[in-house]
């Protein structure tokens, strides 16, 4: 059996390099996951599974790992884990990186709980918002434009065409 060993503390590392290198089991048998060290055993196990998926794919693996301690909040990390081959092709080493984006994860929830709330507030006040590039000519809509305007956003999305000439008044077109 092939175990890993961290040569890097994964779960307190941000933007750090992680190099896992494969080991015989019998000369491993008194080294343990760092994040099992720390009460992390979940986090141990889901790690072994995903380096075993590298070792027996052969193929870079790109995932997010969450990792909540028994003290403090969650933190949210971006790891790949690629194979090192020798020149016979045989995987030596995992090479891994990983970085903090607890931060970014934060970001994304913020502007998520904005949308839903422009959202909400558009269908209470009866308004919608649209947004046209002036490099492509697209129009994108909000829900509540498509249902003032009586369209269905499953029809397609709605062009400077379709705006002017389906839903402006023909006597409204010459002020527009």
């Amino acid at each position: 059996a092939v175990r890993m060993e961290l040569a890097d503390h994964v779960a307190h590392g941000a933007g750090r390099l992680l190099v896992l290198v494969l080991r015989r089991e019998r000369e491993l048998a008194h080294r343990v996951d760092d994040a099992a060290l720390h009460g992390l055993q979940a986090v141990a196990e889901r790690r072994q599974r995903t380096l075993r998926h590298v070792l027996e794919t052969g193929e870079l693996l790109s995932f997010e790992e969450t990792i909540s301690p028994r003290t403090g909040s969650p933190r949210f990390f971006a790891r790949n884990i690629a194979p090192v081959r020798d020149p016979q092709g045989r995987i030596t080493h995992l090479l891994g990186f990983g970085w903090d984006i607890t931060e970014r994860k934060a970001i994304e929830s913020a502007l998520h709980e904005s949308a839903a709330h422009l959202q909400q507030e558009q269908t209470l006040a009866a308004l919608g918002n649209y947004d046209r590039s002036l490099l492509t000519g697209e129009v994108i809509c909000s829900e509540e434009l498509y249902k003032l305007w009586g369209r269905d956003p499953r029809d397609g999305q709605l062009t400077p065409d379709v705006v002017f000439n389906q839903i402006i008044h023909p006597g409204d077109r010459e002020a527009v």
